[in-house]
């Protein structure tokens, strides 16, 4: 014969006349008291957690961290993850190779790339009083290996309004550069107009670093 169990739940109630309603009472039980089928008891597993907070930056070991926290946690990483990724690739350009795109496989390439690549500098000198082109031009000899070149060293150079009564000096408002057929480029701007020209009564200098196929 089948055996039926029903279960209850650990409570009871007692009518009391007094306030002529039912009085709900339970047993009371402690956790150490509760079984788990691994012999341990329910204080053994959780009674060292005090709570769940939904902060990321909680430290307590008695603190467990909700899905929330988690989430939180796992965006702030990804984020993190990819800024460190915009960093490198941003490096990898400046030394003249630009990724792909910004995954590990395709920094990695880039990377190879870069270790595999040689570089140079090439500086222009200015005596006082010489006016300094706006476009700046070096042929590296390289032909198609090259592959970039950056301004890596800046001196002296300055947009100068002569002959006006002031003599002022402005710092160039654009520095760019660029390259084609083994040639590195520099650009000034803006272009000087009237009687405005890169022209300083001192020394100047400008170095580029270029890069190229070894």
């Amino acid at each position: 014969m089948a055996v039926t169990e029903t279960i209850k739940s650990s409570a009871y109630r007692v009518w009391d006349a007094a306030s002529s309603a039912w009085k709900k009472y339970s047993f009371w039980t402690k956790s150490s008291d509760v079984a788990f089928n691994d012999g341990k008891n329910a204080e053994a597993k959780l009674g060292v957690i005090d709570g769940i907070t939904d902060s990321t930056t909680a430290t307590s070991s008695r603190i467990a961290a909700s899905a929330k926290a988690l989430s939180d946690a796992i965006i702030d990483l990804r984020q993190s993850f990819q800024d460190g990724c915009n960093t490198i690739v941003s490096a990898c350009t400046t030394y003249g190779v630009t990724p792909a795109s910004n995954s590990p496989a395709d920094i990695a390439a880039a990377i190879g790339q870069i270790s595999n690549t040689k570089s140079d500098t090439y500086t222009w000198n200015f005596s006082a009083n010489d006016t300094i082109p706006t476009s700046l031009s070096f042929d590296t000899g390289k032909g198609n290996k090259l592959i970039g070149a950056a301004v890596t060293a800046m001196k002296g150079i300055y947009f100068y309004r002569y002959g006006s009564t002031n003599n002022n000096h402005y710092a160039p408002g654009s520095v760019t550069t660029s390259c084609e057929d083994g040639v590195a480029n520099v650009y000034l701007g803006p272009q000087p107009t009237n009687q405005n020209e890169y022209r300083e009564p001192w020394e100047a200098s400008l170095t580029i670093t270029y890069w190229y196929n070894g």
